[in-house]
């Protein structure tokens, strides 16, 4: 997914998962700050499977994604943290893609990036199927 700054000068490209259970949008710390953007502390709460009131310090920041066919879309509130954790498992291959008849006209070009934002359902947008 290709990622840009809130004003659209400089873009990166990394991996990005939807998460309709996420009650917060999460970035990489590093990928905000090599998009330029810096945002005011704040504190939060992670609740996972693994362990729920986990306190966690980053950095509110507002981002851009652009989807494959080029719309974009404004997040607007990403809590930054160190690290995301999940796996590059969790990322899909062209050769997982092409196997659904549905997805096979889809480009999926493989980076040599980890999963660095995970959207939740609060950005509606990047959750629509088209037919």
């Amino acid at each position: 997914m290709r990622v840009f700054s809130e004003d659209l000068s400089v873009m990166t490209v990394t991996y990005a998962l939807l998460d309709k259970g996420s009650d917060s949008t999460l970035c990489k710390r590093d990928l905000a700050e090599s998009l330029g953007q810096k945002g005011m502390e704040s504190s939060f709460t992670l609740n996972s499977v693994e362990k729920k009131g986990s306190s966690k310090t980053g950095q509110i920041v507002a981002l851009e994604v652009k989807s494959i066919d080029g719309e974009v879309v404004e997040l607007p509130k990403i809590q930054t943290m160190n690290e995301i954790p999940v796996s590059s498992e969790c990322t899909a291959k062209h050769e997982d893609i092409k196997k659904w008849s549905h997805l096979k006209d889809i480009e999926s070009p493989e980076v040599n990036a980890k999963v660095s934002l995970l959207i939740r359902n609060d950005v509606p947008e990047v959750f629509w199927v088209e037919e």
